[in-house]
């Protein structure tokens, strides 16, 4: 947290500026949400509309966020998975739609839960080769 103050240093003395300055910090902190920030990856997934709904049995099962589906005349679900789960939910994407869904590896970024609201953050540009 950082508090800067245009005003006061020499006039509030130094136990007085102390208190100015924990003052606003707490302030600050009781204004605060605590958000955890979890590594993800888009995954847009292909697949015929028999697979839409072992895909969305899936997405439910396994706690992964659909962001979007477009439906054509085939089905792109757009899901956001824990980039630690990337290689499983592929795997198992897989094998639930018999090989028939074609996965397309995204951006990686972070995400997070306040309330009921998802929230989305991009990678700072040193951490985009992780895994």
């Amino acid at each position: 947290m950082v508090v800067t103050r245009y005003f006061g240093g020499i006039l509030l003395g130094t136990g007085g500026l102390a208190r100015a300055y924990s003052a606003a910090v707490k302030e600050g902190l009781k204004n605060s949400i605590v958000l955890e920030k979890i590594p993800a990856r888009k995954l847009a997934v292909h697949t015929d509309y028999n697979g839409a709904g072992k895909l969305n049995y899936l997405a439910v099962r396994l706690g992964f966020t659909v962001l979007d589906t477009e439906y054509t005349d085939r089905v792109m679900m757009l899901m956001l998975v824990p980039a630690t789960e990337t290689e499983s939910a592929k795997k198992q994407i897989t094998e639930k739609t018999n090989g028939q869904a074609v996965i397309e590896e995204r951006e990686l970024l972070y995400y997070g839960m306040m309330g009921r609201e998802l929230l989305q953050f991009s990678l700072p540009l040193n951490q985009l080769t992780m895994h």
